[in-house]
């Protein structure tokens, strides 16, 4: 399983949209396993077990997220590879 935690700053959005986002976009490949909200942001994890083309999945939640309201400065932190992007670095073209 790939663990996929988005941290991101207080923000007004609801995390009921964001797991309805997860599902959605994984379907059956993974799920959203926790998340909360503090007095300086929150958090959303996110499970994927299935076969999926991983930087795609990305792109397309970062994209998702930020129309829903999540700030770009939030942060993709990917476990497995010890390793964080900003949805907003998902969302440049490539060089």
């Amino acid at each position: 399983m790939r663990d996929v935690f988005l941290y991101f700053p207080e923000a007004d959005f609801a995390l009921d949209d964001l797991e309805e986002i997860v599902e959605r976009e994984v379907g059956d490949a993974g799920e959203v396993t926790g998340s909360g909200i503090g007095r300086t942001g929150g958090n959303l994890d996110i499970g994927i077990w299935g076969e999926v083309d991983f930087p795609a999945l990305l792109r397309t939640l970062a994209e998702e997220f930020v129309a829903a309201g999540v700030p770009g400065e939030a942060v993709f932190h990917l476990v497995d590879e010890d390793r964080r992007v900003t949805l907003m670095s998902l969302l440049s073209p490539a060089p």
